[in-house]
């Protein structure tokens, strides 16, 4: 069974979130404020950390793996590979996965500017991935059945409210025999706050959504997204 409890990453604060028991007007309003919040924090790293990409990621050799993820890659093995990373920010990840011999890579991502900015770096780096903006509960038929490998990295999982509807898409994307690689965090570090050291700061079994305002950027933390998230 697929558990409930949902978990994001940031740094340097966390944001906490669980599967919450709402209305789908309701769901929809707290993505689409979601998205907005990415498009404005999209731009505040483009002036950024991205800053320094454009050099790095045209070396043949630009990788974004750690030493879990050159292990397991190695395992998996990317080579001629179908790879779909869901909700996948910008892309340097795919951008990666595609330099270490994937075949086919599509990225997609609920914000149309990191969307945007995903071409760019994909065009920039001199490699062909396809980037898509869309919902992930949204992800059409056309996809169905055309992926060895979903890829999905830290701080994705903590933002969708229907994990169930999530694991059933994920199903539809692979190919029979295909494969799942989720680099997430467990969600028990939401019950601290970072601040606070190791202290509980909320209880792991919350059901209701926390409302994110005014807080440092997790890679600028010098620049604060306005935009409230859930």
């Amino acid at each position: 069974m697929v558990s409930s409890a949902l978990c994001f990453w940031g740094l340097p604060h966390i944001i906490k979130m669980q599967t919450h028991k709402t209305n789908k007007m309701q769901t929809n309003d707290f993505m689409q404020a979601n998205r907005k919040m990415w498009n404005e924090t999209a731009a505040i790293h483009a002036q950024g950390y991205v800053s320094t990409l454009w050099e790095r990621i045209k070396a043949p050799d630009y990788s974004t793996f750690d030493a879990v993820e050159r292990r397991i890659f190695a395992q998996i093995g990317l080579a001629d590979k179908t790879v779909i990373q869901l909700c996948c920010n910008n892309g340097r990840e795919l951008i990666a996965i595609k330099k270490a011999g994937a075949k086919r890579c599509v990225g997609v991502d609920i914000s149309d500017n990191f969307i945007a900015q995903g071409q760019q770096l994909a065009q920039h780096a001199g490699v062909e991935v396809d980037f898509v903006r869309s919902n992930v509960y949204d992800i059409g038929a056309e996809f169905d059945g055309q992926f060895n490998l979903v890829y999905i990295t830290i701080g994705a999982m903590g933002w969708l409210p229907n994990l169930d509807a999530f694991f059933g898409l994920i199903a539809r994307l692979l190919k029979p025999n295909g494969q799942l690689f989720i680099y997430e965090m467990h969600p028990i570090l939401n019950m601290f706050d970072a601040s606070k050291g190791l202290v509980v700061d909320s209880s792991y079994f919350r059901v209701e959504p926390f409302a994110d305002e005014n807080s440092p950027d997790y890679y600028e933390p010098t620049q604060r997204v306005s935009t409230t998230a859930y």
